[in-house]
C-alpha cells in the first residue's frame, strides 16, 4: 500500500479522523518502520555512484549505510575485492603504501562506527565512476505517495499499529499502552513465523538457478524484488 492508502484507512477507522491528519498518521507509521526495522534488523539495498579522484583512496560512505554489498567501475563490472578475502600482506600493504596508485583492486572499510568511508587499493590513476550497492536501515515516509520499504504483506499491520496506538492515545475502550505491547509483541512474533515459513520453504526447492526459484513479490523501491532469505533480494534479514 501506498503511504495515502495507509493513511485513508486508519483514518476511516478512528473516531476523530479531522485530529488525526495525515502528518500524525505518517509519523505513526515511520515509528512502526523503525520499530520493525530494529526487531528484525531488517535492512533493504540501495545504490549510488561516485566519481573518483585520482590518488585519492577515501571516500566517504553514503549516510544511510550499513554495510558494503558490492562495489565495481568500468562498464566490463570490475569488482573491487573486500579486504576479508585478500591476504594479510596486501592489507599491510595498503596501509603502508598508501599514496601507490594503479587500477584498483580491493577496497576495505575505514573508520569508527559512527564516521565510516571506503578506502582503495591501489588508489586510482585515473578518473572512475564506481557502482557501489549497500545495505541500509528502510527509509521513512515522507509523502502520500511513497510506498513503505517493508515487505507489501506486512501493510496491513503498519495500519493496525497506527490505529492501535490512537486507541492509547485517545483512551478509546480502555486500551492501555500495556495491551498494545501484548498486541504489538504477538503480532511481531507472527510476522516472524511467517517469514520462517516463506524462507524454509525457498529452502526445500531444488536445486538450480538461485535467483529463479527464490519467492519473490513485487515491490519496493526502484523496481527491486522482495526475496525473502535471499542475500542479494531487496531485503536482509538477521532474525
Amino acid at each position: 500500500m501506498l503511504t495515502h492508502q495507509i493513511v485513508t484507512r486508519v483514518q476511516n477507522m478512528t473516531e476523530d479522523p479531522l485530529y488525526w491528519t495525515s502528518d500524525r498518521i505518517i509519523k505513526l507509521i515511520n515509528n512502526c518502520i523503525d520499530e520493525i526495522s530494529t526487531h528484525f534488523a531488517l535492512t533493504v539495498s540501495g545504490f549510488t555512484q561516485f566519481v573518483s579522484t585520482i590518488a585519492q583512496r577515501s571516500y566517504s560512505v553514503p549516510y544511510d549505510f550499513i554495510s558494503l554489498s558490492m562495489l565495481y567501475w568500468g562498464d566490463a563490472g570490475n569488482y573491487l575485492t573486500p579486504e576479508d578475502k585478500v591476504s594479510p600482506d596486501v592489507v599491510m600493504k595498503q596501509t603502508s603504501n598508501p599514496a601507490e596508485t594503479g587500477v584498483p583492486s580491493c577496497y576495505y572499510l575505514w573508520g569508527r562506527e559512527d564516521v565510516q568511508e571506503i578506502w582503495v587499493w591501489p588508489t586510482f590513476d585515473a578518473v572512475y565512476t564506481l557502482d557501489m550497492y549497500y545495505w541500509r536501515r528502510p527509509p521513512e515516509v515522507v509523502n502520500l505517495n511513497d510506498e513503505p520499504l517493508l515487505p507489501r504483506d506486512w501493510h496491513a499491520s503498519i495500519a493496525e499499529y497506527c490505529r492501535r496506538q490512537i486507541w492509547v492515545e485517545d483512551e478509546v475502550r480502555n486500551y492501555t499502552p500495556e495491551r498494545f505491547d501484548s498486541w504489538w509483541d504477538t503480532t511481531l512474533t507472527r510476522l516472524q513465523i511467517s517469514q520462517n515459513i516463506q524462507q524454509s520453504s525457498a529452502e526445500q526447492i531444488s536445486l538450480g538457478n538461485f535467483t529463479d526459484r527464490m519467492p519473490s513479490v513485487n515491490g519496493g523501491e526502484d523496481g527491486f524484488n522482495f526475496r525473502i532469505g535471499a542475500s542479494d533480494g531487496t531485503y536482509g534479514w538477521s532474525r
